[in-house]
């Protein structure tokens, strides 16, 4: 290995991004490195393979910064975690990711805006931006898979950190919206693909939206803190159930479907597979396993032929934004950690609406756990009527819409219930695992699904 690639080693796991914690890394390899700017600061595009003891492989882009001077100085001193390298003797410098020098960003703003090609990269620029908008890009702060940047809060560029290949569904799947009228997603300005993946994506930024989280958990708070009505956010929930089945339908017409479906046996032996184990290791589990096969069985036995279709894949109020009084859904990766066969893959659209009425759940409990009030007086209640109330209105507004679809099953309530289980068990290995103190919250969800 070279100097950077074992000093690679060391800081690849220390990222938000690297989905191998908990993976000892043994070696990386640059197989390839793009040279996007000469001068210093420069900047090349690296995407590094990584290799784990367990034998297993991933590859990162790494858009790599090298300065020397003052200015390296000032960022390793202020912005240590974002050095991967620093030299020695005449030519002492750092090598440094990018997004820790807002200078770099603009480079790959020029290259889109051109449509360059650079030795194996491809910048793509679409039409619908003529903005020449130069600048510093400023990284935001609560990404976890991925690194994105905003220039002047108007365009955001996202940088795809572990890659696979082929086409990125943030990619794909946009651009099939757009084209099928769908207006409540960010548009793609442009793109940058090569060396077998899509590596970035350029959109624009909604610059003062709010978070569906952080909107439905303030109000949670309102209501469990100081008293507000439990349907303080229904307005919304409502207006969020028509535009999660607007887009169920807007990805219908876009790509394929599949109509009648049969039920797939082999994900439901696998589920309770999981679901066993899964009992022995979260003891607290164990008396509802009976009652979660019981709704399986139930849903397996009635036969029906499953719709099915692409779908958001990762949906829950952390993935829609509350802008100018409508909502917008963001994030279009589906669930990282899977394949992009996996995220591909078609499904039924409910899985959404269950990925939905379960984050109903989790923001009502999180002013409980460690909201903003927290150390503050008990609260009055334990959010139950803000959840119901708000779940009424989301699954009532969206089976209104949805009815005229022609997608749901005669019996959607039995098979949206399979689906919230399905996540909520995933939440209870989750949380054994993560965040103990929260297992509660899923626990709580399976107890309200089987009538308990």
């Amino acid at each position: 290995m070279t100097e950077l690639e074992r000093a690679l080693v060391e800081f690849l796991p220390r990222q938000r991004w690297f989905a191998g914690k908990g993976r000892t890394v043994v070696e990386t390899r640059v197989e390839a490195s793009v040279s996007l700017r000469t001068p210093l600061p420069s900047l090349s595009l690296m995407v590094v393979e990584v290799a784990f003891a367990d034998g297993g492989q991933d590859r990162y882009a790494v858009p790599v910064g090298h300065d020397r001077g003052p200015e390296a100085r000032q960022l390793a001193t202020s912005d240590p975690e974002a050095v991967i390298l620093e030299t020695r003797g005449a030519r002492a410098g750092i090598f440094y990711d990018m997004v820790a020098d807002e200078r770099l960003g603009a480079v790959f703003l020029d290259l889109i805006d051109k449509a360059e090609t650079v030795q194996e990269l491809r910048f793509h620029k679409l039409p619908e931006w003529s903005d020449s908008l130069r600048g510093p890009g400023r990284p935001l702060a609560a990404e976890q898979s991925n690194t994105s940047l905003v220039f002047s809060d108007r365009l955001i560029l996202k940088l795809f950190r572990r890659l696979q290949p082929g086409v990125n569904p943030e990619l794909e799947v946009t651009r099939a919206l757009v084209g099928a009228g769908f207006k409540a997603c960010a548009p793609p300005l442009g793109w940058v693909e090569g060396l077998g993946s899509t590596l970035a994506i350029l959109q624009p930024y909604f610059a003062g939206s709010v978070e569906g989280w952080k909107l439905a958990t303030d109000r949670a708070t309102d209501h469990l803190r100081a008293g507000a009505a439990a349907d303080n956010f229904t307005g919304e929930a409502r207006e969020l159930g028509v535009l999660t089945a607007e887009m169920h339908a807007a990805l219908a017409a876009a790509l394929p479907v599949v109509a009648a479906a049969e039920p797939d046996l082999g994900a439901h032996f696998r589920l309770l597979g999981q679901l066993s184990q899964l009992a022995v290791t979260v003891p607290e589990l164990a008396p509802y396993r009976h009652g979660i096969e019981s709704v399986h069985a139930e849903a397996q036995a009635a036969g029906e032929p499953r719709y099915l279709q692409r779908i958001h894949g990762d949906y829950h109020l952390g993935q829609v934004l509350r802008s100018d009084q409508d909502w917008v859904v963001i994030d279009w990766e589906g669930e990282p950690a899977r394949s992009l066969e996996e995220r591909r893959r078609l499904a039924s659209p409910l899985r959404d609406v269950a990925g939905m009425l379960r984050s109903f759940d989790y923001a009502a409990s999180y002013p409980l756990l460690l909201g903003e009030h927290a150390g503050a007086e008990p609260p009055a209640g334990d959010g139950t009527a803000w959840v119901e109330a708000n779940r009424a209105a989301f699954l009532d507004a969206y089976v209104g819409r949805a009815a005229d679809g022609g997608w749901l099953p005669a019996s959607y309530d039995l098979e949206l219930r399979t689906y919230e289980l399905d996540k909520a068990v995933y939440e209870v290995m989750y949380e054994a695992r993560h965040r103990p103190g929260w297992v509660g919250i899923p626990l709580g969800g399976i107890r309200r699904l089987l009538g308990s």
